[in-house]
């Protein structure tokens, strides 16, 4: 469960409350579509922090992150589900104490104890893995456009727009000048 809390912060940008509203039903039907269409997986994810009705998104996933919370689901969440005699509320990620589904707290406890593990002096919030995956998108999508100088990098910057929209999208974010600073 640890290995995929992480992954899902990494590879989601979502936030804490939004990673603890994931369903093992999101994760079926992101492995059957990809299947289906022989395409990359997106997961659906609730969407906070919006004024505007929006409250889910899709986001672009690897199928191995998904195979991965696949085997998670099936190996370790649904035998503690059915030792404990509940009926399934349906969340990915639960307490393997109670089986009851874990709450944004809870993540925040686990990074803190294992920052504590690996006696580093920094803490490490769950947020700087949306602010990672957010960069990383902007440069994966840079890069896509293969961009050879500065001249042309100056001109793409400047039809930033287009770029913007898309991580929007994927990151929840309700106002696109939210996203400058990443560039």
């Amino acid at each position: 469960r640890n290995l995929c809390l992480l992954d899902a912060l990494e590879q989601t940008g979502a936030r804490r409350s939004e990673i603890i509203r994931i369903k093992v039903s999101d994760i079926m039907n992101a492995s059957k579509i990809a299947k289906e269409y022989d395409s990359s997986p997106l997961l659906q994810l609730s969407t906070l922090k919006r004024r505007d009705g929006i409250n889910t998104r899709k986001v672009p996933v690897p199928n191995n992150f998904i195979n991965n919370l696949i085997k998670y689901i099936r190996d370790f969440r649904n035998p503690i589900i059915k030792a404990k005699g509940l009926n399934d509320h349906g969340y990915l990620f639960i307490s393997h104490t109670t089986g009851k589904p874990l709450s944004s707290a809870s993540i925040t406890v686990y990074l803190n104890s294992w920052s504590k593990l690996l006696n580093s002096d920094v803490n490490y919030h769950a947020h700087q893995f949306r602010h990672r995956f957010i960069t990383e998108k902007f440069k994966s999508l840079i890069y896509s456009y293969n961009i050879n100088n500065d001249d042309e990098f100056q001109k793409f910057l400047i039809s930033e727009y287009s770029l913007k929209l898309e991580i929007l999208q994927w990151s929840g974010h309700s106002h696109i000048e939210s996203l400058t600073p990443y560039l």
